[in-house]
């Protein structure tokens, strides 16, 4: 998985490795591991982080077949 931009201000973008993002969930985590955001993609590539504190932070895709991890700071 790849996220972008890298630092992120308002909305992060993601690019899964099979290509689909149906029926895809995302979980956003902080440094304590702690679930902050989540969610489903169902179709779209973008997550808005707007409402995070600065910081750094670790993203979950669970697909179908896949899941990745990335980490991205927020600005």
């Amino acid at each position: 998985m790849h996220v972008y931009p890298n630092p992120a201000t308002d909305l992060l973008r993601v690019e899964f490795p099979t290509g689909t993002f149906q029926n895809t969930t995302y979980v956003v985590r902080d440094v304590l591991g702690q679930e902050v955001i989540g969610g489903r993609l169902n179709g779209s590539k973008q997550v808005m982080i707007s409402d995070l504190e600065d910081g750094s932070y670790t993203i979950e895709l669970v697909g179908k077949e896949t899941r990745s991890v990335a980490r991205f700071v927020k600005q």
